[in-house]
């Protein structure tokens, strides 16, 4: 139980912290700095 927790938990996160990831980067991109072809590789 606790472990099934605490896997929602670290899987939400990481989606929240990719999702900022993406935030800022669609944000720069608009402003003209390509970052989302740094994440991208």
């Amino acid at each position: 139980m606790f472990k099934r927790v605490m896997l929602k938990t670290a899987f939400a996160f990481t989606a929240f912290s990719s999702g900022i990831v993406w935030g800022i980067a669609a944000e720069a991109s608009a402003a003209g700095i390509p970052l989302i072809g740094l994440f991208q590789g």
